[in-house]
């Protein structure tokens, strides 16, 4: 089984852009990410089918049907090599290139100020503007791709960010003017907030978007957004103007960028109906995880909601936020808010005032007060035109939105499909294989199992063959035994036959000896016998012939 290398190994000096991409698509932290939401991701990239497929495969390499963290490190590092006109391939997996461009496919509706101007232009219906405000995903993942970047005391310079900028396919002339727009300082280096503009407007372009001549304001830094504010010249007055009042350049927010970054995000969490506005149950685990006492809290919520209607917005929580921590710093809390503490959207005309009132103004002239009320009647007329044309385009994001998710859905479906129908054949492939292996090992199995058979039957015949020879063994250890017995019994009577031999033998010698004596002895006197014989004789025929002579005659 093939195994992916490791994400830090993928990813490198990008890691922590891998790692947010990765959070992005699965929050949960599961280690699988399904292959709709993959591809759907993947087709940001503004790569071919073919090509995603073939990246798929690579980051698929067992076919599971989804991608793991290592998967999708894999996937966004192959498409930064197509990106950058480099092989797709795994041998290149760990080369160092720039991050992919995934584009954004999440579409926003823009957030249209409702806020009248102080003189409204009556002869046409204003363009609705685009909305050039970032969310706090948008700002993190900027931030992210910043800090992957490694900043140099918080600046980078513009040959690293030419090669960024240069990824993304633009045009040249509008990289250009992204460049010019950016560098605010025009010291040939972005620091942290350029950077995160130029991005910003590097998608925006991606987007369709056009390009503006000058930085729109909810691009500036906070005092510099004020200041433009402050320093805008409206359209000629259609009266005489009232007498000069010298009105101070509006106070930076206390509330600083990257607080209110944190702390928007944590709105959009808190924020459950998605209206806009937090009231007290949707914030109150915030406020009670602070271990602040309720009446410090419940100052605070009364400082922040400043229109006291039991709600705040993103800017009132934020500011709220804001007092929370400088309450848990040890600081006291003002009585009411100062102009610096007021959020910026509260500050214009008809906003509700935190401040001491103001003295009291000059006599009214009748003429100037018609003038105000047509100028009111126009705004109000003008803010509905703009709130109608707001809900169209609103509508029209929406549904131009609906369109691109369908097609994305659509070519994700297209793009799984031929995903399952190339599954599908090499699983037909792999099917075939495993039945002639599956046939193979039954084949082998009989071969075994007669095989076996035949060892247990030679197995049974040895076993009785030894039974027989180990009792065959034990009946000759018997026999022996006795055999042992009969030669010990056997030995003793030899001994004692060879014993009695020797004696006999000895008996014999001794009878020889007698024998011979004897025969001697017979010889002699057979001969003595013999010798008495003939003398007896001649001497009993000389008697008898003496005796009876005459009568044997």
């Amino acid at each position: 089984m093939p195994a992916l290398p490791t994400p830090s190994q993928v990813a490198g000096r990008h890691l922590p852009l891998f790692e947010a991409y990765y959070k992005e698509l699965d929050p949960k932290n599961t280690n699988n990410i399904g292959a709709l939401n993959a591809a759907k991701f993947l087709k940001n990239s503004g790569l071919p089918d073919a090509l995603l497929s073939k990246i798929w495969d690579l980051s698929d390499p067992n076919a599971t049907g989804f991608l793991t963290k290592a998967g999708l490190f894999v996937s966004l590092k192959l498409v930064a090599l197509a990106q950058n006109n480099l092989d797709v391939s795994m041998a290149n997996i760990e080369k160092d290139v720039p991050p992919p461009m995934m584009g954004d496919a999440t579409v926003f509706p823009p957030n249209i100020p409702t806020a009248p101007s102080p003189l409204p232009v009556i002869s046409s219906i204003p363009v609705v503007p685009v909305d050039w405000s970032m969310t706090p995903m948008e700002r993190l993942k900027y931030e992210t791709l910043f800090e992957s970047l490694q900043p140099q005391n918080g600046f980078i310079p513009g040959n690293k960010v030419k090669g960024v900028l240069m990824d993304s396919k633009l045009p040249t002339d509008t990289l250009g003017k992204i460049w010019d727009l950016a560098d605010m300082d025009k010291d040939g280096c972005l620091d942290r907030h350029e950077f995160i503009v130029a991005m910003h407007l590097v998608y925006k372009a991606l987007e369709k978007f056009a390009i503006p001549a000058t930085l729109p304001p909810e691009l500036l830094p906070p005092a510099k957004r004020k200041a433009l504010e402050h320093n805008k010249v409206g359209p000629p007055p259609l009266v005489p103007p009232p007498p000069a009042v010298v009105v101070p350049a509006p106070a930076p927010w206390v509330v600083s960028a990257e607080d209110q970054a944190r702390y928007e995000a944590m709105f959009v969490k808190a924020d459950a109906d998605q209206d806009g506005f937090v009231n007290g149950p949707e914030i109150k685990h915030v406020f009670l995880s602070c271990n602040l006492a309720q009446s410090v809290l419940a100052n605070i919520w009364s400082l922040a909601d400043m229109n006291q209607v039991g709600k705040l917005n993103k800017e009132q929580f934020c500011l709220a936020m804001w007092l929370v921590q400088q309450a848990l710093k040890g600081h006291d809390l003002p009585s009411s808010l100062t102009p610096e503490m007021v959020p910026p959207s509260m500050r214009g005309p008809g906003a509700p005032s935190a401040a001491p009132a103001a003295p009291p103004p000059p006599p009214s002239n009748p003429e100037m007060d018609m003038i105000s009320r047509d100028i009111a009647e126009l705004s109000a007329e003008r803010t509905a035109l703009e709130n109608e044309i707001a809900g169209k385009q609103a509508d029209i994001h929406i549904r131009s939105g609906e369109i691109k998710s369908l097609q994305g859905e659509l070519d994700a479906l297209a793009a799984t499909l031929r995903q399952l129908e190339n599954q599908k054949v090499e699983a037909a492939k792999r099917l075939a294989d495993l039945k002639l292996q599956v046939d193979k090992l039954r084949t082998q199995a009989t071969d075994q199992e007669t095989l076996l058979s035949r060892q247990e039957e030679e197995l049974h015949s040895k076993k009785k063959e030894l039974d027989s020879l180990k009792h065959e063994e034990h009946e000759l250890e018997k026999k022996q035994k006795e055999l042992n017995k009969k030669v010990n019994h056997l030995s003793d009577g030899l001994q004692e036959t060879q014993l009695l031999i020797s004696q006999v033998k000895s008996k014999v010698s001794s009878l020889e000896e007698l024998q011979r004596a004897m025969n001697q002895l017979i010889s002699i006197s057979k001969e003595a016998f013999l010798r008495k014989c003939t003398s007896l004789k001649a001497e009993l025929e000389k008697a008898l012939e003496d005796r009876y002579g005459d009568k044997l005659s």
